[in-house]
């Protein structure tokens, strides 16, 4: 059995990225427990009875009410984290876990600062783009695609602690090649999907981080189909990325 927390659904649930532990839950049957917990109430991981914590895209006035409802609990998070415990932030809930972010109105507001990369927002400019890489496990290397539609970017240092590589389209910004943030299983990244339905293999090897012997994926057969088909599409050089 294990079980996995979502972080604040009522208002971390853009662009389809609760299905990510749908269908983690999905693949486990009654071998999974999804706990939700809401913005006014009390997370279960603090008291180590979690085994995923997971949170997905909101708009930029709910990053600072996340920011709020984890400030307690950062210092647990950080050993949590060096203890190997498995968090997952996917599209803008990556910036929840920087140092700053700054939005329209250049007030920088602090986050949770477990990370080093401070975010900057322009509600003027959506960034779309298509994202092609590979994430280096204990495995080997994990090729996944996903996509980024975004407001903002990060800054700072991520080379050694990067998530993924891009082969095509862009890392944390523009200029980057390095997508999200990693510490040992605490992953951040901006793509989404959501990006555990369309990449099985990623899918799987969080599942082994989170401490299933081995896991099996509901409709794996369909799930490798699709990706392989969107693969073959994302690879194609007539492929437009930023769209």
């Amino acid at each position: 059995m294990i079980r996995i927390e979502i972080l604040f659904p009522e208002v971390a649930n853009l662009f389809g990225e609760p299905f990510n532990v749908k269908y983690l839950k999905q693949s486990l049957g009654e071998e999974c427990e999804v706990i939700e917990t809401a913005l006014t109430e009390t997370p279960a991981f603090p008291n180590g009875s979690v085994d995923l914590v997971y949170m997905g895209a909101m708009n930029e006035s709910s990053q600072l009410l996340a920011i709020n409802a984890l400030k307690p609990y950062v210092e647990v998070m950080k050993t949590q984290i060096e203890a190997g415990k498995v968090f997952l932030f996917t599209g803008n809930a990556m910036e929840v876990l920087g140092t700053s972010i700054t939005f329209d109105d250049k007030v920088e507001h602090p986050a949770l600062g477990i990370t080093p990369l401070r975010s900057r927002t322009d509600m003027m400019h959506r960034y779309n783009t298509l994202f092609d890489g590979n994430v280096k496990t204990e495995e080997g290397d994990i090729r996944i695609q996903g996509f980024k539609t975004t407001f903002s970017f990060s800054y700072g240092e991520n080379e050694d602690h990067y998530f993924a590589s891009s082969i095509r389209g862009c890392g944390i910004n523009k200029q980057s090649t390095l997508e999200g943030y990693r510490i040992h299983n605490c992953i951040a990244t901006y793509l989404v999907g959501p990006l555990l339905v369309l990449n099985p293999d990623l899918a799987l090897y969080i599942l082994k981080l989170a401490g299933v012997q081995a896991p099996v994926l509901a409709f794996e057969d369909r799930a490798r189909e699709c990706a392989r088909i969107r693969a073959e599409v994302f690879a194609k050089e007539g492929t437009k990325y930023e769209l």
